[in-house]
């Protein structure tokens, strides 16, 4: 009261706590203003992170927007890759013997031949030196064929473990030495695109060679695989050894392809007589699809270009160009319509078909080949699977399994000393019909279709090449 009454006139008494919010600091008003700024950060790192911006600014899909976060491809390739790795451990097909760097963060896995499959190895028979007391001699080990592998994925995910399907399932008994290739993937944060990919490629086939009397294998049996998108490393590979005077590397004595693409043109994605997953059916303009694979599919999906600016800003434009000195196929086709020597004898063809393949166009395949006639001493061996989609037939069927076989026996790719029944016993391979059961793979067909094309002429069309047409339904 005292206090109340010495208060200056005019000043009003205030109950406790009144006025004070004019008065007090604000944590309320502080606390908000760094959520506000913590809730902005996340956003733009979110947006930025998972590439939404894409959306607006690149008009782009969510699903390119997913495939440039390298976060995302990151895990969803570990999760894929131990997903296989469990399936080929339920199924029974046999783990790498072996998995050695090639270069820097690469790695190969390596599958050593099976010898105790199907044949018996000659033992080392000793020879008696004239001279008493002299060392005695034995017969030499034999060099072995051997197979670099290149697995699937779009060039922006997939893993080498993939590899252990046709080399520890089936190459593996019948007396090839294995090798499946990790290469960098255009989804990865310090991405080169395909050209990356393809500079890989190269190392991966150069180091196999380098190294082939450590494995004990034959340089000149050695021939590459690989599945869609590998088969265009494949592929490319064997014709820059072609076309390469390089004697360390000597050319692929064959090459094997399964489901596929051998080009990055536009033209040769977009699917203009069948559905395609990749290209809707709603774009129906010709002129229109092939715009929409070269900018959303190849340049946007699958990162043919790399990215620009770290991933911030949308992928490189699609160039055709450009497009065009990535393609194998491409490569075939120039060098046939010009003349020139840029390849004079591509390595011997086998391709595994889906006919109606929704993934990777089966036209491609029909270029391939009709590019293939136009070389002198060529051959292109084509299995096309009926009613099959991406992913059926080849090694996960009985019939595809025993066309394979029968081509690397007939080019000496295969071990020796193995016989008609050793053929057929490896064609069975249980562990592949499981693994087949396991991923939905297609693996009964009454009807696969070989067709063989020799062109002993090449351009000069001389007598005595044509296509060979048998069916496998004994097989």
């Amino acid at each position: 009261e005292h206090q109340a009454a010495m208060a200056p006139r005019g000043e009003a008494s205030a109950e406790p706590g009144a006025g004070s919010l004019e008065k007090q600091p604000t944590p309320q008003r502080a606390s908000s203003a760094v959520a506000v700024l913590v809730a902005a950060w996340t956003l733009l790192v979110g947006v930025g992170g998972l590439k939404l911006h894409y959306l607006l600014w690149g008009r782009r899909s969510a699903a390119e927007c997913l495939v440039a976060t390298p976060a995302v491809v990151t895990a969803a390739n570990a999760a894929y890759a131990w997903t296989v790795g469990r399936a080929f451990d339920r199924a029974g097909l046999p783990r790498p013997t072996a998995t050695v760097s090639y270069a820097p963060d690469l790695s190969l896995d390596v599958y050593e031949a099976r010898e105790d499959f199907f044949f018996e190895p000659p033992k080392p028979k000793p020879r008696r030196s004239p001279r008493r007391g002299a060392p005695q001699e034995t017969s030499p080990r034999r060099r072995r064929p051997a197979c670099l592998y290149f697995h699937a994925g779009a060039w922006v995910t997939g893993t080498r473990r993939l590899g252990g399907a046709p080399l520890g399932g089936l190459l593996s008994r019948v007396g090839v030495v294995g090798f499946s290739a990790s290469y960098r993937l255009a989804s990865e944060r310090s991405s080169a695109g395909l050209r990356g990919a393809l500079e890989d490629a190269g190392r991966a086939h150069a180091w196999v060679v380098a190294h082939a009397d450590e494995y004990e294998i034959d340089s000149g049996r050695l021939f590459l695989m690989g599945d869609s998108a590998g088969a265009l490393l494949a592929l490319a590979t064997c014709l820059r050894g072609a076309a390469s005077s390089d004697a360390a590397v000597p050319p692929c004595a064959a090459v094997v392809l399964g489901w596929p693409a051998v080009s990055v043109r536009a033209a040769d994605w977009a699917s203009l007589t069948g559905h395609n997953v990749f290209v809707p059916d709603s774009i129906e303009a010709a002129d229109d699809r092939v715009a929409y694979a070269g900018d959303h599919v190849l340049s946007g999906l699958f990162l043919l270009f790399g990215r620009t600016a770290a991933g911030w800003l949308p992928p490189p434009a699609y160039v055709e160009t450009d497009a065009a000195m990535l393609s194998p196929l491409a490569a075939l086709e120039e060098t046939a319509s010009s003349g020139g020597p840029l390849i004079e004898k591509p390595p011997p063809l086998y391709v595994a078909a889906a006919a109606d393949d929704t993934v990777v166009p089966v036209s491609q395949v029909d270029k391939l080949r009709a590019a293939y006639r136009n070389y002198s001493s060529s051959s292109a061996t084509v299995a096309t699977f009926e009613d099959a989609d991406h992913g059926d037939g080849h090694y996960y069927a009985r019939a595809g399994r025993a066309a394979l076989l029968d081509f690397l026996k007939e080019r000496g790719l295969l071990d020796d000393r193995l016989g008609d029944a050793g053929l057929s016993t490896a064609a069975d391979a249980a562990e592949l019909d499981a693994l087949a059961g396991m991923l939905g793979a297609k693996t009964d067909y009454k009807k696969v279709v070989v067709v063989e094309t020799t062109t002993p002429g090449g351009a000069n069309k001389q007598p005595g090449g044509g296509d060979t047409v048998r069916s496998a339904q004994h097989l």
